[in-house]
């Protein structure tokens, strides 16, 4: 490769005056010796094509690049009577080519896109730079490209993979770029002992962007200029290697800050600490490049080593403040008996030590924390591996961060105290009690994941306000710990009232036999009522933790009085299996509570316990004087096929809709129900007309035809009761029906119709088509009429597409699976609160 001058070139981006409409079409003398090329230049939507042609022989390149106008063609002389081409073209992306000639034959060796295009942080473009790089006044064509984060620190853009056109070869060829132009710099000469600190930087500041090449990696490879991670790991066994072999010159690697901090000292790593060391060159000279102030050249001296794995240190004489830092590489050593034109230089690591490793700058990260914006984030991330001094900064600046400033505050307080750091347990739970809701959870949530004096902290949090939140990060703490504190929670004020506490406790109890001999100990100690309530509850709820709960129901039934105490009691009995004690005095409740709640609780909780005297207690609750306990008791019946004719006289007389309903659903398939079954077709209520239509649904009773045909003709219908009865049609698959179902149809296809009308005509209109015969062509004649609702029309000609005639359907003793309450109920019709009673 041939080293060139520094670059001072005009940069072709940009559409040059006199640029013309596409196509275009321009003759153009080129090579030598010359001949005259015929330039065409197209574009479609997304690319644009060169084509050189000269008589028969033709080149052709085609650039992906959207919107392209306008172009033009510009001849430049790179030797004696030796002109090429340059094709620029423009519009809403860039594009740009070379043309020349080889042999008498044009040829296109270069074409780009010129325009930043891709991934933003990583976008590309191509570059065609025209300057006079030799010194006899004429100019070279350098082609190449940039890339976003692969630039020297201070520069706008570097190029990248350079080739120069060849005139005497008619080639392009690899080409070596001065990329550093005159300007001011330090020479420094690198050190193997420290300047202070003895260990690695106390935080990692450095962020890599990107590499000018890569060993292993072509030009065309999508990682070829990526960020080389393996050069700021603090791995000395990695390293970064540069793809163009030799010393490298110029080959570059650039990185940015990810703090405001002072730079005191660099640290190289020059030699990787791995059999790879023996065939990699090592740089004797280099360059470390900021964006503001001299560049460093740094001399490596014969006599000044480190072993493999071993740093040399660069020190100014002044900290940095850079904002990014470029290693660009000068001249290397080969390994001992290799050729210089051989190997590859690499570097293993390069380290920025700043103001911090010499127990300065946390007031600079914490200063950050406290502007937030996109940095904050940069600054509570290096805060947290600072340990106690970056806890105590942030402390006394806790009352300056805004509401994101305290969310970083908090991570950076628990990563510093993971890492050692004293003083950060008291800060977050002082944040843990902060106003903002968002920065108490995050403070609880992040003590659950430090140590024992963490999880005190918890405790006292759970008996908090705010405790709720505490309870999973205390049981990620010891169960020795979390049960006796989820204890004393529950028995503080309002403690009982709180199901994340007791749940929590069944969860810390499990099978430990430590935490089950601390519940031991409390319920010894007789704790008020309802927190033994609580916890008996809590703990039913769980099945490794079932059998703790029965005695202490058994303990406390007995003396409970609070309505409360005893809701909380019956529902945990409810989880617990069949036991005398307990089974007597549910029944007891659920004939003499005062409360309808808990007697219809009481018999809920016989029925699930499997009890012996559920049935009797069912019978005597049928003719309680709360309508919700004789639908218990009527549901515990009918799960034990018990008492029709008692069921049946409820569905006859009973003044509440709902039991009436909850009777007909229970006597669906019972021989002494069917009459009251058929008779609540026509109940006054239309919550019991729908669940009786349910109930002969399901017993597949198609002897109800005249019964169900009635409520789908009736106009003044609850249109839920008519979408049960269309189901009851469509389940038994009734054809005898279809006249009433075409009612329903014709109903709601007028143009006027109500809104629950045409819902409901296209489900008929959709049961209709199932139905077939005259029924069905019925409905298409309506779908075709004008005024026919499109909700409608479109069911019926979805149906006609695909049939699928109904099938009669058996009867069963289960109930049907819910099919949701449909289009007609989704809107919100209910039966007036003078229809329900």
């Amino acid at each position: 490769m041939t080293r060139l001058a520094p670059l001072l070139c005009v940069l072709l981006l940009a559409s040059p005056a006199g640029a013309l409409p596409l196509p275009l079409a321009e003759p153009a003398t080129l090579g030598r010796p010359a001949i005259t090329v015929s330039l065409e230049i197209s574009a479609s939507a997304d690319e644009v094509t060169i084509r050189a042609r000269a008589g028969a022989r033709e080149a052709s390149a085609s650039v992906r690049a959207p919107g392209i106008d306008d172009a033009t063609v510009e001849a430049v002389e790179v030797a004696p009577g030796h002109h090429v081409a340059i094709v620029r073209a423009s519009g809403a992306s860039r594009a740009a080519a070379l043309v020349a000639v080889r042999g008498g034959v044009p040829v296109i060796p270069w074409s780009a896109r010129t325009d930043h295009h891709g991934d933003p942080g990583e976008r590309l473009a191509g570059r065609v730079e025209v300057a006079d790089r030799t010194g006899d006044g004429r100019p070279n064509v350098i082609v190449g490209l940039v890339r976003e984060g692969a630039t020297i620190c201070g520069q706008q853009e570097t190029l990248l993979s350079p080739r120069a056109w060849d005139p005497g070869r008619a080639t392009l060829r690899p080409v070596v770029l001065t990329r550093l132009g005159d300007g001011e710099e330090l020479a420094l000469v690198a050190r193997s002992d420290s300047p202070g600190p003895s260990s690695d930087p106390l935080v990692r500041v450095l962020r890599p962007t990107g590499a000018s090449s890569t060993w292993g990696q072509p030009d065309d490879a999508p990682d070829a200029f990526a960020p080389p991670a393996a050069l700021f790991d603090g791995r000395p066994d990695t390293y970064w290697a540069e793809g163009r072999g030799g010393p490298g010159a110029h080959e570059f690697v650039t990185a940015t800050y990810a703090a405001r901090l002072r730079v005191r000292a660099f640290a190289v790593v020059l030699s990787p600490a791995a059999d790879a060391a023996r065939t990699l060159g090592r740089p004797r000279r280099f360059w470390l490049v900021g964006d503001r102030g001299p560049r460093l050249r740094v001399e490596v001296p014969d006599g000044v080593a480190a072993p493999p794995g071993g740093r040399l240190w660069v020190v100014p004489p002044e900290p940095l403040s850079w904002s990014c830092v470029s290693l660009v590489l000068d001249e290397a050593r080969a390994p001992d008996g290799t050729s210089p034109a051989a190997v590859h230089t690499a570097v293993a690591e390069l380290e920025a030590f700043t103001d911090l490793d010499w127990g300065e700058g946390v007031e600079v990260l914490v200063a950050m924390l406290v502007e937030g914006g996109a940095r904050g984030d940069e600054a509570a991330h290096l805060l947290g591996s600072l340990g106690t001094s970056a806890i105590t900064a942030i402390g006394a600046a806790w009352e300056r961060l805004d509401l994101r400033g305290q969310l970083r505050a908090v991570r950076a307080v628990a990563s510093a105290t993971q890492r050692g750091g004293e003083g950060g347990v008291p800060l977050l739970e002082r944040a843990a009690r902060a106003d903002a809701d968002e920065v108490a959870r995050a403070a609880t949530e992040a003590l659950g994941g430090l140590g024992a004096d963490a999880g005190e902290a918890l405790s006292r949090l759970v008996v908090g306000p705010r405790g709720d939140v505490a309870v999973a990060p205390l049981l990620r703490h010891s169960a020795e710990l979390a049960v006796p504190a989820l204890l004393a929670a529950i028995v503080s004020d309002g403690g009982s009232e709180r199901p994340a506490l007791r749940e929590g406790l069944a969860q810390a109890v499990g099978g430990r036999e430590a935490a089950r001999a601390a519940l031991a100990r409390w319920i010894e100690q007789a704790p008020p009522a309802p927190a033994r309530a609580a916890a008996a509850l809590g703990l039913a709820s769980r099945a490794d933790t079932r059998e703790l709960a029965a005695p202490i129901l058994r303990g406390l039934a007995p003396e409970a009085t609070r309505f409360e105490d005893r809701w909380r009691l019956v529902r945990g009995a409810a989880l617990l299996g069949a036991d005398p004690e307990i089974d007597a005095w549910l029944a007891t409740l659920a004939r003499d509570a005062d409360e309808w709640m808990l007697r219809a609780a009481a018999m809920g909780a016989l029925r699930r316990r499997d009890a012996p005297s559920r049935a009797a207690v069912a019978r005597a609750l049928l003719a309680d004087r709360y309508p919700r306990v004789r639908v218990a008791a009527i549901e515990t019946l009918d799960a034990l096929d018990a008492d029709d004719e008692g069921i049946a006289a409820r569905a006859r007389r009973d003044s509440w809709p709902m039991v009436r309903a909850a009777a007909v659903t229970a006597l669906f398939d019972r021989p002494a129900g069917r009459e009251a079954v058929r008779r609540a077709v026509d109940d006054r209520s239309p919550r019991v007309r729908h669940a009786a239509i349910g109930a002969l649904t399901r017993g597949g009773v198609r002897e109800a035809l005249p019964l169900v045909t009635a409520r789908l003709e009736d106009r003044d219908e609850w249109p839920r009761v008519t979408e049960q009865a269309l189901r009851w049609v469509e389940e038994l698959c009734v054809e005898e029906a279809g006249e009433a179902v075409l009612t329903v149809l014709r109903r709601g296809a007028r143009s006027e119709a109500w809104a629950p009308d045409v819902d409901l005509a296209a489900l008929a209109g959709d049961l209709a088509m199932r139905l077939g015969g005259a029924t069905a062509r019925e409905a298409e004649t309506i779908a075709r009429r004008g005024g026919t609702p499109e909700l409608v029309r479109a069911a019926i000609e979805r149906r006609a597409r695909d049939p699928r005639p109904c099938r009669p359907r058996a009867a069963e003793r289960q109930a049907l699976p819910a099919r949701g309450r449909g289009v007609v109920a989704s809107r919100g019709f209910r039966p007036t609160p003078r229809e329900e009673r």
